[in-house]
């Protein structure tokens, strides 16, 4: 709101607040410096909230009122928390959509758990789900099932496809054909590029890229199923999907043909995040990369 007086001074620390709605009942507040104080809002006869508190020790001046609140104050209690939680507190899960670069942790979450703790909320997990997937995805038991994948696709695409281009068309079965001729090659190495990463090699610049260059081949091996999304270590590409347009969206966190999260999430996400059972999810997407993961991801915790 519009403030006077923002600066704090001797024998007047106040600010004077304008356009605030008064709550019904009394809040107890603790100031930085120390004493804690009790303040009390009511409406007054000119409509503007009436706002009243009394010093309870350090010094500060007591039964001060107007339309004033103490500088330097924050909530110590939050007198509309659910009484449910009183005794139970608030399960709280922030998750961190697909995709950003794996190397370059992003703040939001840590930034989000701080400043729930900070108020109280301590129950609170972060889980980065970009790494959870390549952490999985990256593993030659995953690789298993994926060339299985790619086998049963190639097959169903010599007996039916749809035209020259797109989706389920003569253009995924050859990118499907390519896939599998590359597969040998990196089912040997995968697992060694994330290694990599880990390790002391992620600050030798020629492994560093070679690593990201083998998982980039890897994720579009896994794309070809997907034809014409592209999954890369940074980014997504959702083919004919624009991520400006809300029913392009709709339909894309739907498709199961063509967003390969549906089916990543179900299988390696979904299931630990309700069995956690949380009672409140966060979701944070903070790049256009994270649009379609994200609000798919949202999608099934809603649906179940």
């Amino acid at each position: 709101p519009e403030v006077a007086n923002p600066t704090p001074v001797p024998g007047r620390n106040r600010v004077v607040i304008r356009n605030r709605k008064a709550p019904s009942r009394c809040q107890k507040w603790q100031s930085d410096s120390g004493p804690s104080c009790v303040l009390t809002e009511s409406a007054s006869t000119s409509g503007r909230p009436e706002i009243s508190w009394r010093a309870q020790g350090g010094g500060l001046h007591s039964d001060w009122s107007g339309v004033y609140i103490p500088i330097r104050c924050h909530s110590s209690e939050n007198t509309d928390f659910p009484a449910q939680y009183k005794d139970n507190p608030m399960k709280v899960s922030l998750l961190f959509p697909p995709t950003w670069h794996p190397s370059q942790p992003y703040l939001s979450l840590p930034s989000l758990t701080g400043f729930l703790t900070q108020a109280g909320v301590k129950n609170v997990s972060q889980r980065d789900l970009g790494i959870e997937l390549l952490d999985k995805v990256l593993t030659q038991s995953f690789a298993h099932g994926l060339y299985q994948q790619l086998v049963d696709k190639q097959q169903g695409l010599e007996r039916e496809r749809i035209g020259e281009r797109g989706p389920g068309s003569a253009e995924q079965l050859a990118r499907v054909i390519e896939s599998l001729d590359r597969f040998p090659y990196l089912f040997e190495r995968i697992e060694l590029a994330k290694e990599t990463l880990r390790g002391e090699g992620f600050y030798d610049i020629e492994a560093y890229r070679n690593s990201l260059f083998l998982i980039d081949k890897w994720l579009e091996v896994l794309s070809s199923l997907y034809f014409p999304t592209r999954m890369t270590v940074v980014d997504n590409q959702f083919g004919d999907y624009s991520i400006y347009s809300s029913k392009d969206l709709i339909k894309a966190i739907r498709d199961e043909g063509q967003n390969p999260y549906i089916s990543l999430f179900r299988e390696h996400v979904l299931p630990s995040i309700l069995a956690d059972r949380p009672d409140l999810v966060g979701v944070s997407i903070t790049a256009t990369s994270q649009i379609i993961p994200g609000l798919t991801l949202c999608r099934l915790i809603k649906e179940h």
